[in-house]
């Protein structure tokens, strides 16, 4: 099992699934990334241009989203580094 399918897994068990559109405590690594907090008013696009990137490939390393609509302040996702 490589690194992104043991955090992945962590962060899964952790938030108690899929469903609350992030995970509430931190995830572990992950190579080229670092770990972002999600803040009030923060959408996708607003996080992505604040980091030099896409909402798409945000929604790729994070496959923890499941809805680019739907992200819950006080969550952690990974930007890249």
């Amino acid at each position: 099992m490589d690194n992104m399918e043991m955090n992945l897994e962590e962060m899964e068990e952790i938030a108690g699934g899929k469903s609350n559109g992030g995970f509430a405590r931190k995830p572990g690594e992950k190579a080229g990334c670092r770990i972002y907090r999600i803040q009030s008013g923060d959408t996708l696009i607003k996080i992505a241009k604040r980091h030099h990137t896409t909402a798409d490939h945000l929604m790729r390393i994070n496959p923890q989203l499941t809805n680019r609509n739907f992200i819950v302040a006080g969550c952690y996702i990974f930007v890249p580094a």
